[in-house]
């Protein structure tokens, strides 16, 4: 499974080579533009998967177990209550 991280450096990557556009042909740049849209999509599509949250800030934000299980609970897992915190990261991370 693709995480968060993965999808934000991909986007990145692609804007970086959209972005240095200079000696490329018309050609290029479309299929630029159009890798560049795609990595855009895709994160859409995680963030609103989860929800709308991106997991980056949720972890930062969320800094204690409390908080955590509270945020296991509302999405639904089962399981979650012995959990270490370490743990509950990398389960709402996925």
């Amino acid at each position: 499974m693709t995480t968060y991280l993965q999808l934000k450096s991909a986007v990145i990557e692609a804007s970086r080579k959209y972005h240095s556009y200079r000696g490329k042909s018309a050609k290029t740049l479309v299929k630029r533009k159009a890798a560049y849209e795609s990595a855009l999509a895709a994160l859409d599509a995680y963030q609103y998967e989860k929800g709308g949250i991106c997991v980056e800030r949720l972890i930062r934000g969320l800094s204690t177990v409390k908080e955590l299980k509270a945020e296991a609970k509302r999405r639904g897992f089962r399981g979650y209550s012995r959990l270490s915190k370490a743990q509950l990261i990398r389960l709402l991370a996925d």
